[in-house]
């Protein structure tokens, strides 16, 4: 039986290890034959949920096959049905054997071989000497796809009895090169195989499995190819032999050029991908930077010349429509001449001289209205003018009489030069009309005037612009410019005055060398162009950008495919209010345009987007983060405190921390996961005292976090929760050598489910490790963490071992961790103290006289959801005299507010949970909560809103409440009746609760008579 060949069924065993790792990330401890039909259940249940999921579907037939059902065939023949997978033919050939079926195996072993090119697996060779004992054949024969022929025999043949029969031509084996070796031998085919159209194997008198082979589609390469941004891609594989690397050939369409040969990388026989079915696809990539030089049209072929689909193709097959529509608008809109007399002839040549280091320029500033902003703007223009440089003010019909004051005060100014327009034009037309009247050689700046300028900035724009000849246009950063904008790169930053500019923009000239970083497009609030760019590229489009917003962007799409590039000036700062003249209509302005800018550049949006996901201005924001932070804090010491990015009361305990640490002169920063927009996996540092740092962003790694560390100078860091980062992330920052406390706020050191709540959301009672992980295979991790089980508690218990404190808030969570690693010596140590708790009570009431009960927080299934639930059901049916509040929300609203007996309020601030107690006149609060909390800011909260509170008996609120007073523990798993009868009347039981082990016995039931 072909299943119970040791080397078949470690065959099967490897797959099944393979998909029960692919889905759980966690491999078996061990193979173990009795757990398949356990495993079997829980596949099919799977299959179920994800019936598209083809490696449950391979596994369930491989444990069918394995322990004898005859359905075993089912699921590989659904496989096979819709893909061309050779690990499902080979299973489903076994099954065919396995069950007797032998000439459906004779089939589709025949059509294996003839696909598919010799595999050297020896599982195949167990299964090919097992398909030829079952149909008496004296062997098979296979092809290598390079042109040899190999025969495997059962029984001897002599070698003058093989035929290759050669597109019709019958040649005795003999004529060919041959490699003999025990039963196998290997026949060499002529060079010119590749011609041939068909090879036939034959033997005198005698069988063969397999020996057709249609040359052709051994030979046949599928795959598709594609230009983009960053060059070619696409993918390929050989359909005869799907996991074997494609070679490839790329031919540019120069003859001077050279062909580029590349391969694709193995597809190892035993992935999941492979194993479920998945049509195998080899991807490739070629950078745009490396084929530039080369040609701009490419083919890519395969190996024996066959084109890709998508072949032949242009590196950027948009770049001559734009190169042509560039010169278009070029030759419409020229901007070589000088508007008649409207400004004085100049004798000398305007080419900057051997002494003057950069070119003149020319500061163009259309005013509309925003006379404050506008006067500021053209004030510091003045200040800060360099000598080579002059204004031309355009005022486009301002409507603002304080502006035109001012425009006649400064027009007698040196170097200013303004021009009226007798109606108002909008932006692109006043721009155009202020660069006609540019003199030769000399370039402009495109200046908003909301703008703020500083010392030295216009020399450090020059610096950026002329850094490289290619360089068209230069723009600085500023708080409020899309893809330029500082601190923050994704929103509107706080309006700076101009004394924050200057000190902004003196922290960057001492830190820039000089570098630029390439963007797609310059923006129009501060806009360096160079003279040459302008010339060849023309003015801007007046004619479709009606007042404005994009007419810069199309400007530097045209430069760009005339040769042209754009970069960020990393020197100075620029402030920008934004929008004076027409914000009201600023986004429908900004949606019409942006549709124009996508139709006469297609995929702008995407071409930004793509830019965004890159982001490669984020390492100079860190950069400068930094330096803005050293320069406010001369003595720099700080901390780090690692946490996760969901909700919960280590948000409140943390930033505590962070204040303490803040309160005596350090530095505290948060970190936290987060997923840029990419999909890059991050660490984000808040500073919550200082809000403007938010560039502080590391790669989710060790020497990473090294750099920052010392960036910072950093005394130690503190570990509240890995979930987010991946225990084996942070386990890699305790390797560093560097000190760090552990702060225990929950039990996911241990339990992937975090609070140890198990089957039927009761609390688990730490059982074993074999019946936690049961519990997680059943239940699911609530970490999100791949880890399993077992490397989860290795990880922790490093940790814990190697930190210089672990410190719990209560003495209950210390136990707890401690049972579990007993290694360790945890430090307790509560959150916070809580004055004259034991002076609150229950307030006694009447027994017909209605309860006001609180329940605060956000009620999930482990803080006692069901429970709320069966409460208000049954208050409900026996018309007990309580009214149910919840001052927050649950994780199911609806059900309890049909009750009746509920009231919700939603999300609250903390401020508002006094006001509310006050305003439902709650008379004392029930935590529900069924897991083993570490400390519970609910009580603390119901405490200072000077209330009792009723808790079971598990976990830190017990333990706070048997130590402080201020309620009422009773046991876990008090029965409904009897939890009611304390709910109407807590201060009955205190006594018994406190003096009794079974304190319920005796309770009278509030629904009797």
């Amino acid at each position: 039986m072909i299943t119970e060949n040791t080397i078949f069924r470690k065959f099967l065993i490897k797959i099944l290890l393979t998909i029960e790792y692919s889905l759980k990330k966690e491999k078996f401890p061990s193979f173990d034959f009795a757990s398949l039909p356990k495993l079997l259940e829980n596949w099919e249940y799977l299959q179920r949920v994800q019936p598209d999921n083809g490696l449950i579907t391979i596994g369930i037939g491989i444990i069918r096959l394995l322990l004898g059902i005859p359905t075993a065939s089912e699921p590989f023949e659904f496989i096979k049905s819709k893909s061309q997978s050779r690990i499902c033919r080979i299973l489903l050939i076994a099954t065919r054997l396995r069950f007797s079926h032998y000439t459906l195996a004779y089939e589709d072993f025949q059509s294996l071989l003839t696909s598919y090119t010799d595999l050297d697996l020896p599982a195949f060779q167990v299964l090919a000497d097992a398909v030829c004992f079952a149909t008496t054949k004296a062997g098979w024969c296979t092809f290598s796809g390079s042109g040899k022929i190999h025969l495997t025999f059962r029984r001897s043949v002599d070698l003058e009895d093989i035929s290759v029969v050669m597109d019709g031509i019958s040649y005795p084996a003999s004529s060919f090169e041959i490699l003999s070796n025990y039963k196998r031998i290997s026949i060499f085919l002529l060079e010119d195989w590749k011609l041939l159209k068909q090879v036939h194997v034959t033997i005198r008198q005698d069988t063969l499995l397999g020996g057709l082979f249609e040359i052709p589609h051994f030979l046949k390469t599928e795959g598709f190819v594609s230009a983009g941004p960053g060059g070619l891609s696409g993918w390929a594989r050989y359909p005869a032999n799907p996991e074997a690397a494609v070679k490839l050939v790329l031919t540019p369409h120069d003859p001077i050029q050279k062909p580029i040969h590349l391969f694709t990388d193995t597809v190892k026989f035993f992935t999941p991908a492979n194993i479920a079915g998945d049509t195998i696809k080899h991807a490739f990539s070629i950078k745009k930077e490396k084929l530039a030089s080369k040609a701009t049209l490419f083919s890519v072929c395969s190996e024996h010349g066959k084109p890709l689909y998508g072949s032949p193709l242009a590196l950027d097959p948009f770049a001559e429509s734009a190169r042509q529509y560039a010169l278009d608008i070029s030759r419409r809109f020229p901007a070589t001449s000088l508007e008649e007399g409207t400004f004085p002839p100049i004798s000398l040549s305007e080419k900057p001289t051997k002494k003057q280091k950069f070119p003149s320029v020319a500061i163009i500033i259309p005013v509309y209205d925003g006379f404050l902003a506008t006067k500021n703007c053209i004030t510091l223009c003045l200040k800060h003018k360099a000598p080579h440089a002059r204004l031309i003010i355009v005022n486009d019909a301002s409507p603002n009489p304080d502006i035109l004051k001012y425009l006649s005060h400064i027009k007698n100014k040196p170097d200013v030069f303004i021009l009226n327009n007798e109606k108002n034009l909008g932006f692109p037309k006043s721009v155009n009309r202020g660069l006609r009247q540019r003199r030769p050689y000399e370039d402009v700046v495109l200046l908003n005037s909301d703008t703020l300028v500083c010392r030295n900035w216009l020399t450090q724009l020059q610096r950026a612009a002329y850094a490289q000849t290619d360089i068209g246009t230069a723009t600085p950063l500023s708080n409020n410019a899309t893809i330029f904008s500082y601190p923050s790169a994704n929103g509107i930053n706080p309006i700076p005055d101009a004394r924050a500019c200057q000190d902004l923009s003196a922290i960057m000239s001492r830190i820039w060398h000089g570098e630029t970083v390439d963007v797609p497009t310059a923006h129009g609030f501060c806009m360096y162009v160079k003279s040459a760019c302008l010339q060849q590229t023309g003015l801007l489009r007046e004619d479709i950008f009606a007042q404005g917003y994009g007419e810069e962007n199309d400007f530097s799409c045209r430069a760009t495919a005339l040769g042209w590039r754009h970069v960020a000036c990393l020197g100075t700062f620029v402030g920008h209010a934004e929008s004076q003249s027409f914000s009201p209509v600023k986004s429908d302005l900004i949606a019409r345009n942006l549709d124009i800018m996508n139709g006469l550049h297609p995929g702008y949006d995407q071409l930004i987007a793509r830019w965004q996901d890159r982001d490669p201005l984020a390492p100079y924001r860190k950069k400068l983060d930094l330096a803005r932070l050293h320069n406010s804090r001369a003595f720099l010491k700080s901390v780090i405190l690692i946490m996760h990015d969901r909700e919960g009361g280590i948000l409140r305990h943390v930033g505590h921390r962070a204040s303490f640490y803040e309160q005596a002169g350090i530095a505290a920063f948060v970190m936290v996961p987060e997923i840029h927009r990419s999909g890059r996996p991050l660490w984000r540092l808040k500073s919550l005292r200082d809000k403007d740092y938010p560039n502080l962003t590391i790669p989710r790694n060790a020497f990473s976090f090294r750099a920052l560390y010392k960036d910072l100078n950093c005394e130690k860091f503190e570990i509240h929760s890995y979930i987010g980062s991946s225990i084996e992330k942070i386990f890699s920052l305790s390797e560093l050598g560097l000190p760090y406390d552990i702060y225990i706020h929950d039990y996911s050191w241990f339990c992937p489910r975090i609070t140890l709540v198990a089957d039927e959301n009761h609390y688990c009672g730490e059982p074993d490790l074999k019946t936690c992980q049961n519990c997680v295979n059943t239940f699911g991790s609530r970490t999100d963490d791949p880890a399993p089980l077992q490397k989860l508690r290795y990880w922790s218990r490093s940790l814990l071992d190697n930190a210089q404190h672990v410190i719990c808030p209560s003495q209950d969570a210390a136990n707890r961790i401690q049972r579990q690693f007993p290694t360790i010596q945890a430090d307790v140590t509560p959150w916070e103290h809580i004055l004259n708790v034991d002076t609150l009570f229950f307030p006694q009431k009447a027994p017909h006289e209605k309860r006001i009960i609180g329940i605060l927080g956000a009620i999930s299934i482990e803080k006692g959801y069901d429970i709320v639930l069966d409460l208000a059901q049954f208050i409900k049916t026996h018309h007990i005299p309580i009214q149910l509040v919840i001052i927050g929300y649950s994780c199911n609203d609806a059900p309890l507010l049909e009750t009746g007996v509920v009231t919700m309020t939603g999300r609250y601030q903390e401020y508002e949970i006094q006001p509310l107690t006050e305003k439902y006149a709650i008379d004392w609060f029930f935590l529900p909560s069924l897991w083993p909390e570490t400390w519970s800011y609910v009580l603390t909260h119901i405490w200072t809103s000077n209330r009792a509170a009723i808790v079971y008996d598990i976990g830190a609120p017990a333990e706070r409440i048997k130590q402080s007073g201020g309620g009422l523990v009773i046991p876990l798993h008090t029965s409904l009746p009897s939890l009611i009868a304390i709910l109407m009347a807590p201060y009955a039981y205190l006594g018994a609760f406190r003096t009794q082990g079974d304190a319920l016995a005796g309770l009278s039931d509030p629904i009797a008579g």
